[in-house]
């Protein structure tokens, strides 16, 4: 199914890492998972925007992370990311940092937690979400104490979050529940 319709369009990026995610669930050795990572290779780069894309590189680091996907490394993922991110069409604030997100669970999972933790800080620069400051708090706290996780937390009390005076209380109110022990 996807081959024919990569084929047809090769600029289908959510269709190149779509194949290359269903290519993972099948038991030849790695074959078509090395073909489909050269499709995306291919179609990334210049590839149509598709909501699906990002989404899609997610469940293969996943995959890939849990050793469920033979023949592809963390570094495949990371070179994938980057071709999306350098295309124009996944410039945008959600594309980018889902993205960082991706990395950081690369780096995480291999043990780079400081490359794990710079990812997060860029994801936070990018668009700034509690999710995202949550784990990044645990993380300094479990590598810098709570001196180092209080103050993180005042430095981001000076970001404002998306979205109006609801928001923020709500921003506020999940920085405080950080705070408490």
């Amino acid at each position: 199914m996807y081959e024919g319709a990569i084929q047809r369009n090769p600029k289908l990026s959510s269709v190149a890492l779509q194949g290359l995610r269903a290519s993972c669930y099948l038991q030849d050795g790695g074959e078509a998972t090395r073909r489909w990572l050269a499709q995306a290779r291919r179609s990334l780069p210049t590839g149509w925007h598709s909501h699906l894309a990002v989404g899609s590189l997610n469940a293969i680091a996943m995959l890939q992370i849990e050793g469920r996907c033979y023949g592809l490394t963390p570094s495949d993922v990371l070179e994938l990311a980057d071709l999306l991110e350098r295309n124009p069409v996944y410039r945008r604030r959600d594309d980018r940092q889902g993205l960082s997100a991706v990395r950081s669970n690369l780096f995480l999972a291999n043990g780079d937690v400081g490359a794990a933790m710079a990812q997060m800080r860029k994801s936070l620069e990018t668009l700034p979400d509690m999710d995202t400051i949550q784990a990044l708090h645990r993380l300094i706290l479990a590598t810098q104490g709570p001196q180092g996780a209080q103050a993180f937390l005042q430095e981001v009390r000076g970001v404002l979050p998306p979205g109006g005076r609801l928001a923020r209380e709500q921003w506020q109110r999940g920085l405080d529940a950080l705070e408490k022990p």
